[in-house]
């Protein structure tokens, strides 16, 4: 059997996974032309003058590699990351949820922003809880993929 987005997505509605893959993507212009739920770079999408209508679910990521990496810290602001969300919930439609303003515990990011391990947690949760409290509309929540890097301990 050959693999075609067709057969694959005939898979998918004979026999739903149990979770929601998405495929992480730099291309925003796929929001209009994917048949499977994305995972989009606000970093990409505010570079945008005008925004594709989704034809299928997808999830807004924050960004926070690029941020973190060119700038060692964040730049964007919480009420313009709210701000964004809103606009491409409203304008390209069907959007899940968004990714929280995290801070990356990797030893390469740490290094780059010189705080420490628990300092990033902390302010990865106080984000989240900053984005549930100020935009319950936008689905930030514990749900979403937020991960630490293997072997990170979570401070007690």
């Amino acid at each position: 059997m050959t693999w075609t987005s067709e057969a694959a997505l005939q898979v998918i509605r004979e026999q739903p996974p149990p979770f929601t893959f998405y495929l992480g993507t730099h291309e925003t212009s796929w929001l209009a032309k994917s048949p499977f739920p994305l995972f989009v770079s606000h970093t990409r999408l505010k570079a945008r003058v005008k925004y594709p209508k989704a034809s299928a679910p997808w999830a807004l990521d924050s960004g926070a590699f690029s941020e973190l990496t060119r700038h060692g810290t964040w730049r964007t602001e919480v009420g313009e990351y709210v701000a964004s969300a809103r606009r491409y919930q409203s304008q390209i439609g069907f959007m899940q949820w968004a990714a929280p303003m995290d801070w990356m515990c990797e030893p390469h990011m740490l290094q780059r922003t010189g705080l420490s391990l628990e300092r990033h947690q902390n302010l990865t949760v106080e984000n989240l809880m900053a984005l549930r409290q100020m935009a319950p509309d936008v689905h930030c929540n514990s749900d979403s993929p937020v991960e630490s890097s293997p072997g990170a301990q979570v401070s007690a």
